[in-house]
């Protein structure tokens, strides 16, 4: 049909006895491998197309093998840590995480491996300027027909902008609340006090009144010791004025 076709040939020289005699013979095997070195080729051109896709990718996209070693990686990294695409490999990647989140990351990546459920962190990276910036971490398995998982495809994202803005309402909110709970106190405080400076206004007044009370009833009492000594005196005046 005019198409080309790829052949492999194998040749091995034997020794066979003919009329009583030992002879060398070489024997031929001719294989037509056109299919496989097709699919070789189309596996190659796939494999092509996934690596162009992981390096510009504008995420860092990343493999892992079933035990959860990283064996691929994008080449965002290098930018995302300072660090070379082979430091990452295998569990390389967690040499740039945070301290303060290794212990869970790399715990939470375990787990996932080991239940084969999806995983979803947020973590800090080292970056290469020396200064941490907040990473978003999601990964998937791949499970075959059989029910076994070969590979874990995960994206990693830079999400610190949005985490600092977080963090920044946050701590807002922190300090709204802070200032709210010290406003009640000092309210809590003011009414305390405007109560007990009623209660001994109250006294005082109480205090004002029985003094009145005493003061009127001291000066009726004056009043009427002077009002008598006056009227006999009066009395006597008026008997000495009709003599």
């Amino acid at each position: 049909d005019g198409s080309l076709r790829t052949l492999v040939t194998h040749k091995r020289r034997v020794t066979v006895p003919v009329a009583g005699r030992p002879t060398n013979l070489v024997i031929a095997e001719i294989d037509d491998v056109t299919e496989l070195r097709n699919a070789e080729q189309v596996l190659r051109a796939s494999e092509e197309h996934h690596r162009s896709l992981i390096e510009l990718h504008p995420q860092t996209p990343w493999v892992a093998n079933a035990r959860g070693e990283v064996s691929e990686i994008g080449r965002e990294w290098e930018q995302v840590s300072g660090r070379s695409v082979a430091d990452a490999c295998g569990h390389g990647w967690a040499d740039s995480v945070h301290p303060e989140d290794l212990a869970h990351v790399t715990g939470s990546w375990a787990e996932s491996v080991r239940t084969r459920t999806r995983l979803d962190l947020e973590y800090r990276i080292l970056n290469g300027d020396g200064n941490f910036r907040w990473y978003r971490c999601r990964a998937a398995p791949r499970i075959d027909a059989s029910g076994e998982d070969r590979r874990w495809y995960g994206l990693l994202r830079d999400v610190h902008d949005r985490q600092t803005a977080f963090e920044a309402l946050s701590a807002s909110e922190r300090r709204l609340r802070q200032h709210r709970d010290d406003l009640e106190k000092i309210v809590e405080t003011r009414t305390a006090e405007v109560k007990q400076k009623n209660s001994e206004l109250a006294r005082l007044l109480e205090q004002e009144r029985e003094v009145n009370a005493l003061q009127r009833r001291f000066v009726a009492m004056v009043s009427h010791e002077f009002r008598t000594p006056l009227t006999i005196i009066d009395a006597a005046a008026q008997r000495l004025a009709r003599v």
